[in-house]
């Protein structure tokens, strides 16, 4: 038996004929959509971005699901960052509809909330990074910011231009948050992480801004160590349909065998693999997640209290009404515990 999870499908059936007659019951979904993606299966994305790196990703992260996904470029120098939009570009024109483009996680943020980025390659947004974002504005999905890093004129221009903002590793007040959200921002990167709250009761921060909007929606990394599970559980109350799952891979996603992989490189640290604390550098700092979006998914079930539909639309729905994408070209057959048992193309 094969029950349908958020999918509308007028395509012939005929490859799921064998779950719809089986005696074992099953899930039909929307592909997944992982929003933030670092590397995965030992490739890294944080020295650079590369075709040959996405074409390897992309391959992988579609083993666990994930039909769409958008590369990240943490906090990097201005060459790395010119040359990972160009390799995008290039695999965006190769592979249409893969990858809408690259998310820019600095180096436009606030230092204080830095976390595994690097402090000295953080800066203020500059007349010539607004020319270099206009060029690539068709490659930018989105970019991760902090409002202090930006003069006004430059955040309306890059608002008007139609390229997405994001509120992340950001020290705003509720009103200066706030202020940007309601001149057109709509996103928040990894809830909770990297981000200003409330410091009582008298100082609502990013946090409460994000929390309290009606348009915003927010990614959030639902392993159970970026944000305590609880937490998961207000934000899905609070948001609804708009929190998104993202997994915020690593290299260390998707690898089958973490005693093969004890630690890698990435922002110019060691990072440590460890199935219990996550990826952490050696001051305890996290640096990102390990976990797959099914994973994820089957957390947000078992912790969060998320439904099936729930928890499929968080992952595949949520972050195409987020992007404006309405192509649903890949599906998954998932087991009644959220394991996949086959992508299809229907």
């Amino acid at each position: 038996m094969l029950k349908n999870l958020c999918c509308e499908i007028q395509h012939d059936l005929e490859a799921l004929k064998e779950y719809v007659e089986s005696d074992t019951n099953y899930y039909l979904a929307p592909a997944f959509f992982d929003i933030q993606v670092n590397g995965y299966n030992k490739v890294s994305l944080d020295d650079g971005v590369t075709t040959e790196k996405l074409e390897q990703i992309a391959e992988s992260v579609l083993e666990d699901g994930v039909s769409v996904f958008i590369p990240t470029l943490i906090t990097s120098e201005p060459r790395v960052l010119i040359e990972s939009l160009r390799a995008t570009r290039e695999f965006m024109k190769l592979y249409p509809g893969v990858v809408p483009g690259l998310h820019l996680e600095g180096p436009f943020i606030c230092e204080e909330k830095k976390g595994i980025h690097n402090g000295n390659l953080i800066r203020k947004f500059s007349s010539d990074d607004l020319k270099t974002v206009l060029e690539y504005s068709d490659t930018i999905a989105y970019m991760t910011i902090d409002p202090s890093a930006f003069d006004e004129v430059f955040l309306q221009i890059l608002l008007n231009q139609g390229i997405k903002l994001s509120l992340g590793h950001t020290n705003a007040s509720y009103t200066d948050a706030r202020r940007v959200i309601d001149q057109g921002l709509n996103l928040a990167s990894h809830l909770y992480n990297a981000m200003a709250g409330m410091k009582d009761a008298r100082q609502p921060m990013a946090l409460e801004a994000i929390l309290d909007s009606k348009s915003v929606y927010a990614s959030i990394i639902c392993d159970g160590l970026h944000v305590a599970y609880p937490l998961v559980n207000i934000a899905k109350k609070l948001l609804g349909e708009k929190l998104i799952l993202t997994t915020d891979a690593l290299s260390a996603a998707g690898v089958k065998n973490a005693s093969q992989f004890i630690s890698f490189k990435f922002a110019g640290k060691t990072i440590y693999n460890d199935l219990v604390h996550g990826c952490t550098d050696e001051h305890d700092v996290l640096a990102g997640s390990r976990i797959t979006m099914l994973d994820a998914i089957r957390n947000y079930i078992k912790n969060c209290g998320a439904t099936p539909e729930e928890a499929v639309y968080a992952a595949a729905i949520a972050p195409r009404k987020a992007f404006n994408i309405t192509e649903q070209r890949d599906y998954v057959v998932l087991t009644e515990d959220m394991k996949l048992v086959k992508v299809l193309d229907i």
